[in-house]
C-alpha cells in the first residue's frame, strides 16, 4: 500500500510599501512552489513458509512503512541594516532649501525593511529532503496475546534540514561626500548614503535547523502487549 502527492503552489504577500505598490509584487517567505510526498507500508512476503519456527516467527512478517518528503525551501527576506536620518536638510543649487523628517527603513516610507532595487524574497533556502522510516511486527502468544513491536526512525539519514537564515544583506551607512558628489552651489559638506554590502559569508548563513515538524535525526522503540 502506498499513497503519493505532489503540490505545486505560489504564495504572494501584502504591500508593505505604500509608495511604490508595484514593487511590492513578489514572492511571499512562505512561498514553497513544489512539494512531493511518498509514503508506503510494505509487509515482507519472505520466509513465511520457512520450515524453522523461529525464521517463520521472528525474522518474517515485519512491516516497513517509510514516508519521503522533498520540497523546495522557504523564501528569504533580504534586509538591510538602516534608515534614512530622521530629519534632513537638502539644498539646492539655486539656493532654496527643503527640510525632510523622513520615517524609518531605507527609503524613509516607513515600510519594510528589505533591500530596494532587488525583487522581494529573491533567495530560497536549501531545499528540504526528510525521511522517515517506521517497523513494526506483531508477535501472537496462543489465541489471545498479542505483542507489538515498533521502531522509528525520523529524519533517518539525519539532514541538515535549514528553516531559517541570516537576512541581513546590506549596512545602510552615511558617509561625508566628496565635493565632486555634492550638488552644485552646495556650500559646506555633504552627506551620502551608501548600501555597503555585510561581511562575506554571514548573508544566508543558517540561523535555524529545526521546526515544530522537522529537526535532527530521532529514534524511537515501544512495545504494545494487548490480551
Amino acid at each position: 500500500m502506498n499513497q503519493t502527492s505532489v503540490t505545486f503552489s505560489s504564495s504572494f504577500p501584502t504591500a508593505l510599501n505604500q509608495y511604490n505598490l508595484q514593487d511590492e509584487d513578489a514572492r511571499s517567505n512562505f512561498d514553497v512552489p513544489r512539494r512531493f510526498v511518498a509514503s508506503a507500508v510494505w509487509e515482507i512476503p519472505f520466509w513465511r513458509e520457512n520450515k524453522s519456527s523461529f525464521v517463520r516467527n521472528v525474522i518474517a512478517g515485519w512491516k516497513v512503512a517509510p514516508i519521503v518528503t522533498i520540497q523546495d525551501g522557504f523564501r528569504v527576506a533580504e534586509s538591510v541594516n538602516g534608515s534614512l536620518p530622521t530629519s534632513a536638510t537638502i539644498q539646492l543649487a539655486d539656493g532654496f532649501k527643503i527640510s525632510s523628517t523622513p520615517s524609518n527603513g531605507p527609503n524613509g516610507s516607513g515600510g519594510s525593511f528589505r533591500v530596494p532595487f532587488e525583487p522581494r524574497n529573491a533567495f530560497p533556502l536549501p531545499a528540504l529532503e526528510n525521511t522517515d522510516l517506521r517497523l513494526a511486527k506483531q508477535f501472537r502468544f496462543k489465541e489471545r496475546y498479542k505483542v507489538d513491536f515498533i521502531a522509528e526512525a525520523f529524519n533517518l539519514f539525519n539532514h541538515t534540514l535549514v528553516f531559517g537564515a541570516s537576512s541581513n544583506q546590506f549596512n545602510l551607512v552615511r558617509t561625508t561626500a566628496t565635493a565632486g558628489q555634492c550638488n552644485a552651489g552646495v556650500s559646506g559638506t555633504c552627506s551620502q548614503l551608501t548600501f555597503t554590502p555585510v561581511t562575506a559569508g554571514s548573508f544566508l548563513n543558517p540561523t535555524a535547523d529545526q521546526s515544530t515538524l522537522y529537526r535532527e535525526r530521532q529514534m524511537q522503540l515501544a512495545v504494545r502487549f494487548s490480551f
